[in-house]
């Protein structure tokens, strides 16, 4: 069995690293982070982030500058921006191992098979596999929480001192990443489970060297960032940080599909024993606390529902030994497991089937192609036998009585969603949101030797159009997003045209190209030289004395 866990663990860590270079930049996240990695690396200036040419204080820096790095050693390949995302997912699941492994369960394959639950939650997968700074956010948090835990359970003083600086310098690296969050959620989680304890003493002494050590981290690029712009701190604690409020606790059951279908076998687990299993000072007590505190920071706090992610790594702690004490305990009937189990595999099978079915049916009937889900000479027959495998392997899980072999299983057939996730994508959905195969298409046959051409595009297509050009003159039509900021100080003057201003242009005979993906954004300008309409991308170009 160990060899079957650890094979699964090898899998699904090859599906987070291998699958991120399939598909095409989307926006606006990805095409965003990818242009300030590099001009991050064009200008030199690692202390001020910077998208198109503009301050752009969303979050800290640390993400950038991993980012970066990434570049710095894959160039501007597909994936570049996605793997240190899932490169921190396999980490924060190699913290969470070291955990369970610490606080030694009983079960030899505990701390192998936690780190499977946590990797296949989709919410996880989703965002390991996604070019944002959100898995090393809660990487980093979890690396803290896990050096606190450590030195909680340390017998010897010097190891006990070293874990709480790592601790410190890992919530430092958190708050580099998302701002106060970064500090906010382990001292939550580390206060619930001191005063659990009722230890006192250490609630009030332990924080001074991992509190030293966090802010040696932070202190020098913060002193940097004032200095370069002493506006940064008012605008990202006062409009970025507190600006929004979208978090709701009640999303939780759908952050841990499809592993959320066995909460009944999870509570039958724990039922009778709650205040055994959840002893003061235990490995399951801090895991408790280091999901439930910080869940109620997060939902007062209005924070995004992105920064629920350091919370499952322990979810995933709780959830597993909530069903191995189920699946363990005497009797045959394992119905809070196969009976979930059986209609998800039933759903995902009919689903498979109908698929298969339907795009046979309009591509043999000879049906206009707009009915399709996939065009013609998509691989939608991958999602089909994907859905099929993966109910076949459940169904063998829903057949076997030995616990851990019902759990490898259902890995088994998560691994087989996992593997068909990036490559089953219908073009209809990512065709709109990946602009590099419309730009090579219809945009750099125009601007091939013509570095005289103003160009112009909206708030989609112009953190790309940066990218790929290598240019942060491209002028930005439409609504400004998130770039307003930027726009109201001085690099951004004469970069967010009005419309009177683009008219005025084009009739001075410049050479002028607009990217947008609204044909309202052209309405009132001159009647174009030339105007291609992509339906298939969503994207329009007209283009202006050229």
């Amino acid at each position: 069995m160990k060899k079957i866990v650890l094979i699964l663990l090898l899998a699904v860590s090859a599906v987070y690293l291998g699958t991120i270079w399939q598909r095409q930049l989307f926006f606006p996240d990805e095409t965003r982070y990818a242009e300030i990695a590099r001009e991050m690396l064009a200008s030199g200036d690692f202390v001020k982030p910077s998208l198109c040419g503009l301050d752009y204080y969303e979050n800290p820096v640390m993400g950038h500058w991993l980012n970066a790095l990434s570049t710095r050693i894959f160039g501007e390949a597909k994936g570049t921006v996605r793997f240190m995302p899932a490169l921190c997912s396999l980490l924060g699941a190699l913290f969470i191992g070291l955990f369970v492994h610490r606080g030694r369960t009983g079960r030899e394959l505990d701390q192998y098979i936690v780190p499977l639950w946590f990797l296949t939650f989709a919410f996880v997968y989703v965002t390991g596999t996604y070019g944002v700074s959100d898995a090393q956010f809660s990487m980093f948090v979890t690396a803290s929480l896990c050096c606190f835990y450590f030195a909680f359970t340390e017998e010897k003083r010097h190891l006990t001192i070293l874990f709480l600086a790592f601790s410190g310098i890992a919530a430092g690296c958190a708050f580099l990443t998302r701002g106060f969050s970064g500090i906010v959620l382990p001292a939550a989680a580390a206060a619930g489970f001191l005063i659990w304890q009722k230890d006192w003493k250490k609630l009030f002494t332990c924080w001074l060297i991992p509190l030293v050590f966090a802010a040696a981290v932070i202190l020098p690029w913060a002193t940097a960032i004032h200095r370069s712009d002493p506006d940064f701190w008012r605008y990202f604690i006062g409009v970025e940080y507190f600006g929004d409020i979208s978090f709701s606790i009640l999303l939780l059951p759908v952050l841990l599909l499809p592993a959320a279908v066995f909460a009944a076998a999870v509570y039958r687990g724990f039922r009778g024993e709650f205040k055994t299993v959840f002893q003061s000072g235990s490995m399951l007590n801090f895991a408790l606390c280091a999901t439930l505190p910080p869940l109620i920071v997060l939902a007062l706090g209005g924070r995004k529902i992105v920064c629920i992610l350091p919370c499952l790594p322990w979810a995933a702690v709780i959830w597993h030994e909530g069903v191995m004490r189920y699946l363990e305990r005497p009797g045959k009937s394992r119905k809070c497991w196969d009976l979930p189990l059986n209609i998800l595999l039933t759903i995902l099978a009919a689903a498979g089937a109908v698929l298969f079915l339907y795009e046979q049916v309009i591509i043999w009937g000879k049906l206009p192609s707009r009915y399709l889900l996939y065009y013609k000479g998509e691989p939608y027959f991958l999602a089909c036998i994907a859905a099929v495998a993966a109910a076949v392997m459940w169904k063998v899980s829903v057949r076997n009585d030995e616990p851990m072999r019902k759990i490898c299983a259902f890995f088994a057939g998560m691994l087989f969603l996992m593997v068909a996730g990036h490559v089953s994508i219908p073009f209809r959905i990512w065709g709109r949101m990946a602009p590099a195969e419309p730009f090579q298409q219809h945009v750099l046959p125009l601007l091939a030797g013509r570095p005289d051409v103003i160009i112009a595009a909206d708030k989609n297509f112009l953190p790309y159009a940066c990218y790929k050009l290598k240019r942060t003159d491209i002028k930005l039509i439409g609504s400004p997003g998130g770039l307003d900021y930027g726009l109201s100080k001085s690099p951004g003057s004469g970069r967010y045209p009005t419309r009177e201003e683009l008219i005025q242009l084009i009739r001075e005979g410049k050479p002028v190209v607009i990217i947008t993906s609204s044909n309202d954004l052209l309405h009132g300008l001159p009647v174009p030289r030339g105007k291609l309409t992509d339906r298939r991308f969503g994207v329009l170009v007209s283009r202006y004395n050229l």
